[in-house]
């Protein structure tokens, strides 16, 4: 049973994104792809008359949000290809494609965590790589190009949901209770458009064709010790919880084919995750042991990871929260999947708007629909 009264500290935390810059103004600024792109659009918004009034850019970004996001190819000439059936996507190529480059962000991100918190890498004892976006497994290079040890503990998390990142994260915070000697380097990589099949008529995978994008993050997570020559932690970690959304199944899911992955999803994804965000909020202030200066949930600052813009506007609705961060991570990467939420709390960290409050939310949701939370403290 772990010991929940240890304290749990963010030692490091660092992301990195792919070398090739996809502007959304520049995809729809591409007229064959344009024409495409208005037929998935409302009825109304089919009207040329509409669009001279409103400005497509304008109402792109207004239904978007994203304003760029980082690739390892042209977004825009791989998903006119494969609408004209030039490319077929396939399993086997899909993921052989993602692995150098999933490696690179790899050691960028980990490399400048490491370096944060300052310790021997030697000293690490468990490395945790985690992907939705592939199936094969790079922590045997990270081992080896990091300097490892050689009988530190591998867990890989392969081919899981949005919000597998926090799932490694409870992971990580509860082997940081076992022995004050565990420092847990945790990775997780993105690259969600790869393993994407464009579909003339599957909206749900046309939005996110659009918005997902190509990310690393890593985290250094331990609990305190002697180690004499660590930095000082940047985040102070309280249990990671899970919760089920009832009769929300169909909602989101991740679909493997035969030759690709589709994302589904509802009209009523945003109405079930906001709906459940604050009650969920509430779970993770009620089941927390350690004492809180407030229980009031104002008084907190809500680190979401990002998704769809129409959620992330719903879910700022129901907190009655800007949201800046999340939104400015959607603006400037756009959605990075299970790094989305370390991505908004490193945004957090640098932002020229400070907390204004010392305790905060770190939150995800994934396919079932699943949610991941826990409740952090900067330092």
């Amino acid at each position: 049973m772990k010991n929940i009264k240890k304290t749990v500290y963010i030692y490091g935390l660092a992301n990195s994104v792919s070398d090739v810059k996809n502007s959304t103004a520049d995809t729809l600024n591409d007229n064959e792809f344009l024409d495409f792109a208005i037929s998935k659009l409302p009825r109304i918004f089919q009207n040329s008359k509409v669009f001279k009034l409103l400005g497509l850019n304008r109402l792109f970004k207004k239904y978007l949000y994203v304003e760029n996001r980082y690739l390892t190819f042209d977004a825009t000439e791989r998903m006119k290809k494969i609408l004209k059936k030039e490319i077929v996507p396939n399993i086997e190529d899909s993921d052989n494609s993602v692995y150098e480059p999933s490696l690179k962000l790899s050691l960028q991100s980990s490399r400048e965590a490491l370096r944060e918190w300052g310790g021997n890498v030697q000293d690490i004892t468990h490395i945790i790589y985690v992907s939705s976006t592939g199936f094969q497994d790079i922590s045997l290079d990270l081992i080896r190009q990091l300097g490892l040890r050689h009988d530190v503990e591998k867990i890989p998390m392969i081919f899981q949901s949005f919000q597998c990142g926090l799932t490694a994260l409870k992971l990580s915070e509860q082997l940081a209770r076992l022995n004050p000697k565990n420092r847990i380097l945790l990775v997780v990589t993105e690259m969600f458009m790869n393993h994407l099949q464009f579909d003339s008529i599957d909206k749900p995978t046309f939005i996110m064709n659009l918005i997902l994008g190509d990310g690393s993050a890593s985290l250094v997570i331990g609990s305190p010790s002697e180690i004499s020559y660590e930095s000082k932690p940047i985040f102070e970690l309280f249990p990671v919880q899970s919760r089920t959304i009832p009769n929300s199944q169909e909602d989101l899911g991740i679909i493997l084919k035969n030759n690709n992955s589709l994302i589904t999803f509802t009209n009523r994804l945003q109405v079930k995750i906001s709906a459940s965000l604050l009650p969920f909020a509430k779970t993770l202030v009620d089941k927390c042991t350690i004492p809180l200066p407030s229980n009031n949930l104002n008084n907190f600052e809500y680190i979401l990871h990002t998704g769809p813009y129409f959620v992330l506007r719903a879910n700022s609705k129901v907190t009655k929260k800007d949201l800046r961060y999340s939104k400015d991570v959607l603006r400037k990467y756009g959605h990075v999947c299970a790094c989305s939420a370390f991505f908004v709390l490193n945004e957090s960290r640098n932002s020229k708007y400070p907390w204004k409050n010392d305790y905060g939310f770190i939150m995800a949701f994934g396919c079932g629909i699943i949610a991941e939370g826990a409740i952090i403290k900067k330092l």
